[in-house]
């Protein structure tokens, strides 16, 4: 399983609004997605209208991708997101608000992007990341100078 960060820019009102979460975010990402070892790619996007499966042709130009490793249980992910679409839950633009009123929280089985990734990988608060911050916590987490100190720090407490 790995993760992919959006890191193009769409024509139209969706490059605004790819500019304006980068720049909100000081980064480079303004969208984030699953992708499962089979090749499907999951998270919520308001062009699809909420919480979603869906393949995908990455252009590489376009994605920064981080392979979790085992890191992250990819069972539990997938049956995260097959629970979500079965309640249909829906792209939480309202929830958006989060950038600008902190700490919004946004609403009740409405996601975004890095929100839905976050909690199909069980990180605690997921609504607090966007797509940079998230990007940040993953890098860190798969880093292998992090994956050495946690090894090495186990038993001396």
């Amino acid at each position: 399983m790995k993760v992919a960060f959006y890191i193009g820019t769409r024509p139209g009102i969706a490059g605004l609004y790819n500019r304006l979460v980068r720049w909100w975010e000081n980064g480079t990402s303004s969208h984030v997605e699953l992708v499962f070892s089979d090749g499907i790619s999951a998270s919520a996007s308001l062009a699809d209208e909420g919480v979603r499966f869906k393949y995908i042709q990455f252009n590489p130009a376009n994605w920064v991708f981080i392979d979790l490793g085992n890191l992250f249980d990819e069972d539990y992910a997938r049956k995260w997101f097959i629970s979500r679409i079965k309640e249909r839950a829906k792209y939480d633009w309202f929830g958006q608000l989060r950038f600008f009123i902190a700490p919004y929280q946004g609403s009740a089985n409405r996601y975004w992007c890095s929100e839905a990734v976050g909690a199909a990988l069980q990180l605690r608060d997921p609504w607090r990341y966007g797509p940079n911050p998230l990007r940040i916590v993953i890098e860190e987490m798969t880093a292998p100078h992090r994956a050495r100190f946690f090894v090495a720090s186990q038993g001396k407490r």
